[in-house]
């Protein structure tokens, strides 16, 4: 069952666009950028265990230009 309590919200800094996840925030960014660049069958068959540009900031997780906030 999925807990829709659990929202993060991803945002791409360069367009604006917001899309939320019901997931932990690294596999949200993760996902983002994968959607936005073609990478869903890789990252699907992989589990999401590929090398991807992540950035770790103090309350900030970002990949490519998705971000979002750690609480």
């Amino acid at each position: 069952m999925i807990n829709l309590t659990k929202r993060v919200n991803v945002l791409n800094l360069l367009t604006g666009e917001e899309m939320i996840y019901t997931c932990d925030p690294l596999t949200a960014v993760k996902s983002a950028y994968c959607m936005e660049n073609g990478l869903m069958t890789k990252f699907a068959t992989t589990l999401g265990k590929i090398d991807l540009p992540i950035l770790r900031g103090k309350h900030t997780i970002s990949c490519g230009d998705w971000t979002c906030r750690v609480r």
